[in-house]
C-alpha cells in the first residue's frame, strides 16, 4: 500500500541525456554558466558526490559485444585517404551491460576534411608529436606509402581555407593525452627522407565539431564475455553505475497532542523505504552547422548567446554583415528503460486523539542518492541527481493505537519511454504499469478517517556538450498517492464475519502520475508535460481487532490474538482487482476493473479517470 507508483516510475527515469524538454518543439539555448542552470527542489542543486563513469576509447565495439571485430579494417594505401566523415567509439561496462558511445564527426564543406591517425599510424615507421609549437613529424616506411599520402594530403596546401581535422589516439602524443583533434593548416613533405611535417594545433572538440552525431546506447553482455574482451573497462567499484539502490529506516515526524500541526492528536510516524535496480538510458543527438549573418562589426568577443536563432535569414541583414557558422542541435532523442527496478514503502504510525486540522507533511530536506553519470572526455558529460523523500497526509483521523501499512512495487524490464525532444508528437510510452502488491496491514485499535502516504523520487539530469551547450531535464513524483479510507465498527454479535466485536472497514487505492519537468536557462522552468495519470483500487477488506468476545447463540468462544486478522475479502488478494499482476492493462478499464489503461502512444496523452467515491 502506501507506495506511490508514480514515485517508482520517476525512479525509473534516471538518465535522460543532454537536452531540454517541453510539450512543444524545443528551443535549444546556450548556457553561460552551468552552475546557474537548475530545476527541481533545492536539494538537487548541489554537485554530485560521485565521479562520472568515463568511457574509454575503443577501435571496434564488436570486440565488446560479439568478441570479434565487426568494423572493416582499412589496410594498404587506403588508410591514408582523408574523409568527409569519420566515426569514433568509446565504451564502458555497466553491470551486465556494455555502453558504447558512437561519435560521427562530419565535414560537409569542400574546404575541410578529417584524417584519423588510428587508420594508418601502424603503417608509419615513426611518429613524433606532443611538443607545443612543434610540428607533428610522420616518417613513412616506404616510398609508395609516402607518395600516396603526399597526393592525398597536399590538398591542404592548395588554398588558405583548406584544413584537416587530424584526430590522435590516447597517449599517442604524450602520456595522459585523450583522443584529441588537431587543426592542420599546412604539411611540408620531405621526399628524400619520406617524412611529412604537419603544422597542427591541438583544439577543443567544440572548435572543430560543428556537424556531428553522438549516440550513446547499451547492450546486454554476459559477464564471462566482459571479463575476457576488455577487462580494462571494468570499474574498481563494479556494479555501482546507474544503481538506484538505497534504503531509509527511521522517524518521519513526531507531534505531541499540543502541536498546532495536528491540533489535538499525538502522532508519531516511522518509515522503511528501499529502492533497488538500475535505470538505463540511450540517447542520440545530432548537431548541424547553421550560417548566420550577424549585423555587427566583426569582433572576436562575439559570444554564441549573441546569435539570435530567429534572425538566421540572411536576407534580413545588410550585405556588409558578418557571416558565421555555428553548431545547433537538430535532433535529440532519448530512450529510458528500467532494469530490475523495485521499491518498497512501509509506514508505521502511532496516533492518539482526534486530528483537529488537515495534515499534509513532506520530508525536508530530501535524501540524496548519489549516482554515477557518464563522461566522454572533451565531448559530453551527463550527471544525474536523485533524491528520495516521503509524504503523509490526512484530512480526518480519530483513534488511539498503532498501525502498519505498506506496499511493494516492481517495474517490468520491457518498459520503455522514447522521447523525441524536438517533436513530441513522435513520443512513445509503453509497459510502465507497475506490479503492486500490498503488505498485510495491522491495527492495534479502532481508527476512523483517511490517510495518504507515498515515497517520492525526484531527479534532475544535467548534461554539458563540449563545454558549450548545457541542457537539463527532470522527472518528479508529486502526487497522487496511496489512499486508505478507514471506518471503525463495533458490533456485540461480531464484525468482519468473526467473533471479535471491534473492526475496521478498509478501502485502499493507488495511483500513478508521471510527469516530465523541463528546465531552461537560469533555472526557470520551461514546461511540464504529463505523461501518464490514472488511479485504481488496491483492495477492500474488513479487519477484526481485539478479543474474541462476541455474543452468539451457542456462546461459542473462538481463540485469537490481539493482532489484526483480515477476514472477508482478502487483504492481499492475488490475480484480482486488488493487485497489478498477470492482467493485461489493455483489456481492462482504469477504475471499474481495478486496472489502469496504458498503451504505447504518440505525444504521451494524459489519462485522468474520475476518482471513485
Amino acid at each position: 500500500m502506501f507506495f506511490n507508483s508514480r514515485s517508482l516510475l520517476a525512479a525509473a527515469l534516471v538518465v535522460v541525456g543532454a537536452l531540454e524538454a517541453s510539450a512543444q518543439a524545443l528551443e535549444f539555448k546556450p548556457i553561460l554558466d552551468l552552475k546557474d542552470y537548475t530545476v527541481g527542489p533545492d536539494s538537487m542543486k548541489r554537485d554530485s558526490t560521485r565521479p562520472p563513469l568515463e568511457l574509454v576509447p575503443i577501435s571496434d565495439p564488436g570486440f565488446l559485444t560479439h568478441g570479434r571485430a565487426l568494423r572493416r579494417a582499412v589496410t594498404g594505401k587506403e588508410a591514408f585517404d582523408v574523409r568527409s566523415a569519420e566515426t569514433f567509439y568509446w565504451g564502458a561496462y555497466v553491470g551486465d551491460n556494455i555502453y558504447i558511445a558512437n561519435f560521427t564527426l562530419s565535414a560537409p564543406d569542400d574546404d575541410e576534411l578529417i584524417m584519423p591517425l588510428e587508420r594508418f599510424s601502424k603503417q608509419l615507421k615513426s611518429l613524433k608529436c606532443g611538443t607545443p609549437g612543434q610540428p607533428i613529424v610522420m616518417e613513412f616506411s616506404d616510398q609508395e606509402s609516402f607518395e600516396y599520402a603526399l597526393s592525398a594530403w597536399d590538398w591542404v596546401n592548395k588554398e588558405d581555407v583548406n584544413k584537416f581535422t587530424l584526430v590522435t589516439e590516447p597517449d599517442q602524443c604524450y602520456k595522459g593525452d585523450n583522443r584529441s583533434p588537431y587543426l592542420v593548416k599546412t604539411i611540408t613533405f620531405d621526399k628524400e627522407n619520406f617524412t611529412a611535417n604537419v603544422q597542427a594545433e591541438e583544439q577543443e572538440w567544440s572548435k572543430v565539431a560543428r556537424n556531428f552525431r553522438l549516440n550513446l546506447g547499451h547492450q546486454p553482455v554476459p559477464p564471462a564475455t566482459a571479463n575476457v574482451t576488455h577487462p580494462h573497462l571494468q570499474r574498481r567499484e563494479a556494479g555501482k553505475e546507474f544503481d538506484i539502490a538505497h534504503s531509509f529506516n527511521g522517524n518521519l515526524f513526531n507531534f505531541d497532542v499540543q502541536s498546532p500541526t495536528t491540533a489535538g492528536m499525538a502522532m508519531n510516524a516511522d518509515a522503511e523505504i528501499t529502492t533497488a535496480g538500475r535505470i538505463l538510458s540511450d540517447f542520440d543527438i545530432v548537431m548541424e552547422s547553421v550560417t548566420d549573418i550577424i549585423d555587427k562589426i566583426p569582433n572576436p568577443d562575439i559570444k554564441l548567446p549573441d546569435i539570435k536563432l530567429p534572425d538566421l535569414n540572411p536576407f534580413d541583414k545588410r550585405a556588409a554583415g558578418l557571416k558565421r557558422e555555428v553548431g545547433l542541435p537538430k535532433d535529440v532523442k532519448l530512450t529510458i528503460t528500467p532494469q530490475d527496478v523495485t521499491a518498497s514503502f512501509l509506514l508505521k504510525l502511532h496516533a492518539d486523539g482526534t486530528l483537529g486540522k488537515p495534515l499534509d507533511w513532506s520530508m525536508s530536506p530530501a535524501i540524496d542518492i548519489p549516482i554515477y553519470g557518464f563522461k566522454v572526455g572533451g565531448i559530453i558529460e551527463i550527471g544525474p541527481f536523485l533524491t528520495m523523500s516521503a509524504h503523509y497526509g490526512s484530512t480526518a483521523l480519530e483513534g488511539t493505537g498503532d498501525l502498519k501499512m505498506g506496499a511493494n512495487g516492481t517495474l517490468d524490464n520491457s518498459a520503455k519511454l522514447s522521447v523525441q525532444m524536438t517533436d513530441v508528437t513522435k513520443n512513445s510510452f509503453e509497459n510502465w504499469t507497475p506490479k503492486i502488491t500490498g503488505i498485510e496491514p495491522t491495527f492495534s485499535a479502532e481508527f476512523t478517517g483517511n490517510m495518504k502516504a507515498w515515497a517520492e523520487l525526484a531527479l534532475v539530469i544535467k548534461a554539458e556538450v563540449m563545454g558549450k551547450w548545457g541542457y537539463q531535464a527532470g522527472f518528479e513524483a508529486q502526487l497522487p498517492y496511496f489512499q486508505a479510507d478507514l471506518v471503525g465498527t463495533k458490533e456485540p454479535t461480531g464484525v468482519c464475519n468473526s467473533t471479535k466485536t471491534v473492526g475496521i472497514d478498509l478501502k485502499a487505492s493507488v495511483g500513478i502520475d508521471l510527469s516530465l519537468q523541463a528546465g531552461s536557462v537560469k533555472g526557470a522552468a520551461a514546461a511540464s508535460q504529463s505523461l501518464f495519470t490514472t488511479q485504481w483500487p488496491l483492495y477492500t477488506t474488513c479487519l477484526a481487532i481485539g478479543a474474541d468476545n462476541a455474543k452468539t447463540a451457542t456462546d461459542a468462544t473462538a481463540t485469537g490474538t490481539d493482532t489484526v486478522e483480515p477476514t472477508g475479502t482478502e487483504a492481499i488478494p492475488t490475480g484480482t482487482d486488488a493487485t497489478l499482476t498477470g492482467t493485461d492493462a489493455e483489456d481492462t478499464g482504469p477504475i471499474e476493473t481495478g486496472m489502469p489503461t496504458e498503451t504505447g502512444v504518440s505525444n504521451l496523452p494524459t489519462f485522468r479517470p474520475e476518482q471513485q467515491d
